[in-house]
Protein backbone atom coordinates (compact mmCIF):
# COMPACT_ATOMS: atom_id res chain seq x y z
CA UNK A 1 0.00 0.00 0.00
CA UNK A 2 0.96 3.53 -0.99
CA UNK A 3 -0.30 7.05 0.60
CA UNK A 4 0.75 9.84 -0.89
CA UNK A 5 0.06 13.91 0.82
CA UNK A 6 -2.90 15.25 -0.68
CA UNK A 7 -4.33 19.18 0.78
CA UNK A 8 -3.06 20.34 4.08
CA UNK A 9 -4.91 22.32 6.20
CA UNK A 10 -4.96 24.35 9.41
CA UNK A 11 -8.05 25.20 10.67
CA UNK A 12 -8.69 27.84 12.99
CA UNK A 13 -12.71 28.13 12.83
CA UNK A 14 -15.72 26.21 12.99
CA UNK A 15 -16.67 27.72 9.37
CA UNK A 16 -12.84 25.72 8.18
CA UNK A 17 -14.48 22.63 9.16
CA UNK A 18 -17.30 20.73 7.51
CA UNK A 19 -19.80 19.18 10.13
CA UNK A 20 -17.86 15.24 9.65
CA UNK A 21 -15.01 17.20 10.21
CA UNK A 22 -16.18 18.46 13.18
CA UNK A 23 -17.32 15.17 14.50
CA UNK A 24 -13.42 14.01 13.67
CA UNK A 25 -12.22 16.94 15.82
CA UNK A 26 -14.13 15.88 18.65
CA UNK A 27 -13.08 12.06 18.55
CA UNK A 28 -9.68 13.14 18.15
CA UNK A 29 -9.82 15.17 21.18
CA UNK A 30 -11.78 12.67 23.43
CA UNK A 31 -9.00 10.38 22.39
CA UNK A 32 -5.97 12.93 23.30
CA UNK A 33 -7.29 14.16 26.92
CA UNK A 34 -10.60 11.61 27.59
CA UNK A 35 -12.89 14.91 27.57
CA UNK A 36 -15.96 14.70 25.68
CA UNK A 37 -16.13 18.38 23.85
CA UNK A 38 -17.74 19.70 21.10
CA UNK A 39 -15.53 20.92 17.96
CA UNK A 40 -16.22 24.66 18.96
CA UNK A 41 -14.10 24.71 22.66
CA UNK A 42 -11.39 22.59 20.60
CA UNK A 43 -11.02 25.89 18.32
CA UNK A 44 -8.71 28.82 19.41
CA UNK A 45 -10.91 31.53 21.15
CA UNK A 46 -11.03 35.12 19.97
CA UNK A 47 -10.14 35.99 23.85
CA UNK A 48 -6.48 34.49 23.22
CA UNK A 49 -7.29 31.41 25.69
CA UNK A 50 -6.01 28.75 22.78
CA UNK A 51 -6.78 25.10 23.67
CA UNK A 52 -3.00 23.80 23.50
CA UNK A 53 -4.06 21.03 21.34
CA UNK A 54 -4.65 23.03 18.73
CA UNK A 55 -1.53 25.12 18.81
CA UNK A 56 -0.08 23.04 16.22
CA UNK A 57 -3.36 21.33 14.29
CA UNK A 58 -3.40 20.07 11.08
CA UNK A 59 -5.45 18.01 9.15
CA UNK A 60 -3.71 16.19 6.15
CA UNK A 61 -5.49 13.91 2.85
CA UNK A 62 -4.09 11.05 2.50
CA UNK A 63 -4.61 9.10 -1.21
CA UNK A 64 -3.99 6.20 -2.39
CA UNK A 65 -2.07 5.15 -5.73
CA UNK A 66 -5.24 5.95 -7.93
CA UNK A 67 -5.65 9.39 -6.21
CA UNK A 68 -8.85 8.24 -4.42
CA UNK A 69 -8.83 9.80 -0.71
CA UNK A 70 -8.12 6.67 1.78
CA UNK A 71 -7.75 8.69 4.79
CA UNK A 72 -7.62 11.59 6.96
CA UNK A 73 -4.64 12.58 9.48
CA UNK A 74 -5.17 15.11 12.32
CA UNK A 75 -2.13 15.95 13.64
CA UNK A 76 -1.75 18.62 17.07
CA UNK A 77 0.26 19.54 20.07
CA UNK A 78 3.72 19.10 17.89
CA UNK A 79 3.55 15.07 18.77
CA UNK A 80 0.10 13.17 18.84
CA UNK A 81 -2.38 12.70 15.99
CA UNK A 82 -5.08 10.43 14.64
CA UNK A 83 -6.20 8.85 11.88
CA UNK A 84 -9.08 8.24 10.35
CA UNK A 85 -11.05 6.05 7.43
CA UNK A 86 -12.07 9.31 5.01
CA UNK A 87 -15.81 10.12 5.27
CA UNK A 88 -15.85 8.44 8.32
CA UNK A 89 -15.12 9.11 12.60
CA UNK A 90 -13.21 5.49 12.29
CA UNK A 91 -10.18 5.71 14.03
CA UNK A 92 -7.67 3.35 12.40
CA UNK A 93 -4.08 4.81 13.84
CA UNK A 94 -2.52 7.39 16.79
CA UNK A 95 0.89 9.23 16.82
CA UNK A 96 1.44 9.05 20.16
CA UNK A 97 5.03 11.12 21.41
CA UNK A 98 5.84 10.83 18.11
CA UNK A 99 5.40 7.12 17.66
CA UNK A 100 2.69 5.35 15.22
CA UNK A 101 0.36 3.00 16.70
CA UNK A 102 -1.60 1.32 14.16
CA UNK A 103 -2.85 -2.83 14.33
CA UNK A 104 -2.34 -2.85 10.59
CA UNK A 105 1.24 -3.62 9.62
CA UNK A 106 1.44 -2.19 5.95
CA UNK A 107 -1.04 0.41 7.16
CA UNK A 108 1.48 1.66 9.46
CA UNK A 109 3.90 1.39 6.67
CA UNK A 110 2.56 3.26 4.42
CA UNK A 111 1.22 6.03 7.08
CA UNK A 112 5.22 6.19 8.37
CA UNK A 113 6.40 7.16 4.33
CA UNK A 114 3.75 9.63 3.82
CA UNK A 115 5.08 11.54 6.87
CA UNK A 116 2.58 10.69 9.54
CA UNK A 117 3.99 9.85 12.91
CA UNK A 118 7.62 9.26 13.77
Amino acid sequence: MQLQRGRVRQPRSLDDLTPLEQAQLAVAGERYDGEALPAAARLPHADGDDDVMLSSLTVVDLHDASGELRYVAWTYCVDSGTVFVAGTTDVVAEVIQFGLSCPDPALAAALSAAGIGG
